[in-house]
């Protein structure tokens, strides 16, 4: 008779939380570079509300995803 299949309990919420960072610094540092390269730009009015808006964004995902790394971090 086989044995039954082990159920894997191992919890990675630690290593989700550090992922969930990572990603978020990446995000930041992304759109913090848009909102740099919005400089070169100042000339075609289109191009400066799409860095500024695309940048902005970017920003908002990048630290809305640290916040959400924390708050994993400290149910652990």
């Amino acid at each position: 008779m086989p044995e039954p299949l082990e159920v894997d309990t191992t919890d990675h919420s630690e290593r989700d939380a550090a992922s969930l960072k990572i990603l978020g610094f990446f995000f930041s540092a992304l759109g913090a570079l848009v909102l740099v390269g919005t400089l070169w730009s100042l000339d075609n009015e289109r191009a400066v509300i799409v860095n500024i808006a695309s940048g902005t964004v970017l920003l908002v995902i990048g630290f809305g995803t640290i916040v959400l790394a924390r708050r994993a971090k400290k149910k652990n």
